[in-house]
């Protein structure tokens, strides 16, 4: 366990983590656990029925030939995450999977160290921090696609962060031929009182919870091509034909969608810095910088290239070798 712990109080990771029946919780995690049981009674069952999508998601990906995976929020290592179902697979892969909680990062580094395979800490909220960490760049490459995994971790992110706006970061790092996977919970009409309690109890983590509507999830796909069956009850994306009689579970919706190619006007094209050809409300520069402003991931990577975004703002910007990040370039 990493100094510094607070273990009075609980956290998203490991009450998530004691709805599937694992053990790297605290007695605060399972408090809040039953409590939000009590008030929605399908807790419990969500927690297993979103641990089954990742599972057909990850293989849909794999039949697809994705090999790479951007794991954002990826929780305790425990039966049918995405780290555990990339170790099963016969494929070779690449992933790095990424969480807040301290305890999840600690527990993942014991567990998963494979060649190919990185856990880092990252906040989603900071999306440079992570497309920038050394093990980003050793890992994945970015001139080819990258399936970006963000499920279960969208609504504990407040509408002040700019979530879209933190999605296009990560779509711009990306080329043609990506997939983003989304998971969010809804918050549906009738359900507005119940919904009211499990966020005040949500309140009392690091991470407080934030419903959105089925229409404010989908404006997140915007820009993105939406892929059969759409944004739907995580049991209806591809179920198993074994699985008529499983619950359905309207309150956790779920969609995977594809990179396009550049569209005319458009901000979507083949790699990093295509935003340079498109027209966003951020059009990023070109800017070219000396060696020795930039923390790179390894030795001697020297950069073709920074992307700044033009609002002159942000102090430091991804940079990039042969359309691939390797650092990042601190601007004077």
């Amino acid at each position: 366990m990493p100094d510094g712990i607070d273990v009075t109080t609980p956290t998203v990771a490991r009450v998530y983590d004691y709805a599937l029946g694992g053990f790297h919780n605290f007695v605060v995690d399972r408090e809040l656990a039953e409590q939000a049981g009590r008030i929605w009674p399908d807790f419990t069952q969500a927690a297993h029925e979103h641990r089954a999508f990742l599972g057909r998601v990850v293989q849909w990906l794999l039949g697809r030939g994705i090999r790479q995976f951007l794991d954002i929020g990826s929780g305790l290592p425990g039966l049918g995450g995405v780290r555990e179902l990339l170790q099963l697979t016969a494929h070779r892969t690449r992933a790095v999977h990424v969480d807040l909680d301290p305890v999840v990062v600690a527990h993942s580094q014991l567990v998963h160290g494979m060649p190919g395979v990185r856990v880092i800490r990252g906040d989603l909220r900071d999306p440079q921090t992570i497309l920038c960490h050394p093990a980003v760049a050793e890992v994945l490459d970015f001139a080819s696609p990258v399936a970006v995994v963000v499920t279960g971790v969208l609504h504990f992110v407040a509408d002040e962060d700019d979530p879209a706006g933190i999605l296009q970061q990560f779509a711009d790092a990306t080329v043609t031929g990506s997939y983003f996977v989304l998971s969010h919970a809804a918050a549906l009409a009738g359900d507005a009182a119940r919904l009211e309690l499990v966020r005040q109890l949500f309140d009392r983590t690091p991470t407080p919870m934030h419903c959105r509507t089925p229409e404010q999830i989908a404006r997140f796909l915007d820009g993105w091509d939406l892929l059969d069956p759409g944004l739907v009850p995580v049991t209806a994306w591809h179920p198993d034909p074994d699985d008529e009689d499983v619950p359905a579970q309207p309150a956790l919706l779920a969609a995977v969608a594809r990179k396009p190619p550049l569209r005319p006007g458009g901000r979507h094209g083949d790699g990093p810095g295509e935003g340079l050809r498109g027209e966003g409300r951020s059009r990023p520069r070109l800017v070219r910088g000396p060696r020795d402003r930039v923390r790179a991931a390894g030795r001697d990577r020297r950069p073709d290239a920074a992307i700044l975004p033009a609002d002159g703002q942000q102090t430091s910007a991804l940079v990039y070798r042969d359309q691939r990040v390797i650092g990042v370039l601190d601007r004077p």
